[in-house]
Formats: C-alpha cells, sequence, structure tokens
C-alpha cells in the first residue's frame, strides 16, 4: 500500500522488450440483494457481494514473471428512493467495489526493471486490490414531454494503480499502488420528445484528482527538478481526465422514411500523462461536430454518417517522452483526434 510523500524511482537503462507470458485467470462472486417498502413512497435496499479473484502467471522464456495471486472482499452497498411525486424520484445510494489488478498490471509492478507498456512485462512484485466506494445522490422524473435527471457523486478509491511513465525510452515504466484517488462531480441529462423532435443535452463535471502525495520521476517533463523528477500533492488533476464535458444532439424525422439528425460534443482541457503534477500546460479542450442520416423501406435501411463534421484539429491524449531520440525539439507527444469521415451502410432486419 503506498504511504504518503513515497518517492517513485526507476533505473533509467535500456533493455530488451521480449515477452512470453501464459495467464490464466478465475473470479468466483456470490451476491445478495433485497429491497424493502418502508411506506409506499419511500424505499430501502441492501446488498453484499464477496469476490474472489485468483491469477496464475506463468513466464515462458525466463521465471521473473511467474507467480500466484488471489484477492476477496466483502463489498456492501446500501439505497433508499423516495416517490416524491407520480413523476419524480429522489435517491441516495452508497456502494463499494474492489478490482483486482490485471496480468498485465502484476507483470509490470517493478520500478527497478521497466516494462513497455502496454506491450511488454518485466517483473511479477504484488499490487494491492483497488477498493472504491462511491456515494451517490440525485433526482430524476418526467415534466411533461420533457425527462430530466441530476446527479452528485464521490467515488474514492484506495490503492489506485496507475502507470508510471519512467526510463529513456517512450512508454516505458511501471504500474503502482499510488495510494488514494478520487472522482467526484455533477451529471445533468435532459431530453424531449415532441411529434417528429427528438433532442437531448448532457453534461458531466468529474473532477479526478490524487488524495495521497507522492514524488515520481518525470526526466522528460520541462518543469520537472534536477533529478527529473515532480512532486504530486493531493488535489492535482489525474492526467487524461477533463473536467468538463457536454453532449447536445437533435433528431427529425423529415418524412415518414427520412430522417436527419446533428450531434456536438465539447470536451475541456486534460492534462498530458507525465505531468502527474499539474506543472505545465494542459492539452486544449475541443468541440467536434456530426451530422447523420437514414432512410427506411420496410425491413430495410440506408444510413449514412459524417463525423466531424468540419474537420477540427484536436488533442484526445498526450504524454511526455524523450524528443532527442527521435530527433524533435518538443517532448510533448499528442495522439490527434480522428479526422473527418464519412460511412455509408445499408441494414436489413429479416
Amino acid at each position: 500500500m503506498a504511504k504518503p510523500n513515497m518517492v517513485f524511482r526507476a533505473r533509467s537503462r535500456r533493455r530488451s522488450f521480449n515477452v512470453g507470458l501464459k495467464t490464466r485467470s478465475r473470479s468466483t462472486g456470490v451476491y445478495l440483494a433485497d429491497t424493502f417498502s418502508v411506506t409506499p413512497v419511500l424505499h430501502l435496499s441492501l446488498s453484499a457481494r464477496w469476490n474472489r479473484t485468483e491469477l496464475r502467471l506463468r513466464d515462458q522464456i525466463g521465471t521473473a514473471l511467474t507467480g500466484d495471486h488471489a484477492y476477496a472482499r466483502l463489498n456492501l452497498g446500501a439505497g433508499m428512493a423516495w416517490n416524491v411525486t407520480d413523476d419524480a424520484t429522489a435517491y441516495a445510494a452508497y456502494a463499494e467495489n474492489n478490482r483486482a489488478p490485471t496480468p498485465a498490471e502484476l507483470s509490470c509492478a517493478d520500478p527497478q526493471t521497466l516494462c513497455r507498456f502496454p506491450n511488454a512485462f518485466l517483473s511479477d512484485p504484488p499490487l494491492d486490490d483497488v477498493v472504491a466506494r462511491t456515494w451517490e445522490t440525485g433526482v430524476r422524473g418526467r415534466t411533461g414531454t420533457v425527462a430530466w435527471s441530476g446527479a452528485l457523486f464521490r467515488t474514492d478509491l484506495a490503492d489506485d494503480i496507475i502507470f508510471i511513465s519512467a526510463g529513456p525510452i517512450m512508454g516505458s515504466g511501471y504500474f503502482a499502488n499510488v495510494g488514494d484517488t478520487r472522482r467526484e462531480g455533477v451529471e445533468l441529462d435532459l431530453s424531449r420528445e415532441t411529434g417528429p423532435v427528438r433532442w437531448f443535452a448532457s453534461y458531466g463535471y468529474v473532477r479526478a484528482t490524487y488524495q495521497t502525495a507522492f514524488q515520481i520521476q518525470a526526466p522528460d517533463n520541462p518543469a520537472a527538478d534536477a533529478n527529473g523528477e515532480i512532486s504530486v500533492r493531493p488535489g492535482d488533476r489525474i492526467p487524461g481526465q477533463p473536467l468538463h464535458s457536454l453532449k447536445l444532439g437533435a433528431d427529425w424525422d423529415v418524412a415518414a422514411p427520412l430522417t436527419v439528425g446533428l450531434d456536438l460534443q465539447l470536451s475541456s482541457s486534460r492534462y498530458l500523462r507525465g505531468d502527474e503534477a499539474n506543472l505545465t500546460k494542459p492539452l486544449s479542450g475541443f468541440a467536434v461536430a456530426g451530422v447523420h442520416a437514414s432512410w427506411r423501406r420496410g425491413p430495410v435501411e440506408l444510413w449514412l454518417r459524417v463525423s466531424n463534421l468540419f474537420d477540427a484539429e484536436y488533442e484526445t491524449f498526450g504524454i511526455y517522452g524523450d524528443a532527442d531520440e527521435l530527433g524533435f525539439d518538443d517532448p510533448r507527444f499528442l495522439s490527434p483526434g480522428a479526422p473527418r469521415s464519412l460511412l455509408i451502410g445499408l441494414r436489413a432486419k429479416l
């Protein structure tokens, strides 16, 4: 289990990434749940689930990857639903869940022997399973032709596992339990169907943060210290996770066989992997629009979709790497979003 102010270091040396690994996993679960109606409008639920996961790893080249691991836990849950009116319900819930490390994570968890994620695994030290505790409360209902819902949530993860980029080769590093992390936020949904027109709007605010302080190697991050390390503090945002996201869409039945529609996806900025301490400029947010249409005649449907209608240029992921190795100056390696695309298809129900 990771402790506050842990320091994660790795050897910065090259090595072969040849791998031969055979794995087997077995999961067993026992689940009990029941709902009690305290009054005609108030309902309580209780649940319990016992999970056990067994992982067997056998190295096909040497012995470094060979190991057996077992994880077991009892997860509890409770909830309440209150029918405020015939068209509105308020609810609150608490739930626990656990996730056992995957064979890939277990086989890539030694900071002294880096692996190349996700293509190679080198070493087999144990990792703790991740335990999530989630609180959620919200309301949902319908007003006339409008359906709506809103929710507040918080998920605290103990012994969360992340991939720590380290070493001289881009994409190399190791998995580690880094302590506690948190995801908390708001989800809002609105939709309406009136005659031939249907539309929806969905907004999400998710703040994903580290809750445990630690130091890791990030030699390619220009804001790292003289030792090539960065210090992560509680409250720093987890890379790759945008704060805000918004989805909008609408469909219009123009005529009996023809339907046309449009959609819009917006996402705010996100930090690059290798900048867990949020020291450098994040990736910019983006907006992507699309249109679609379908023509139906009996059991046959002809459909068309144009994604990224305006051919926007944007990035969905970024990582810091060794630019000199590839002859570049900028250590930011970015994954571009998909360009404009056109798909045409035919469906038939028989």
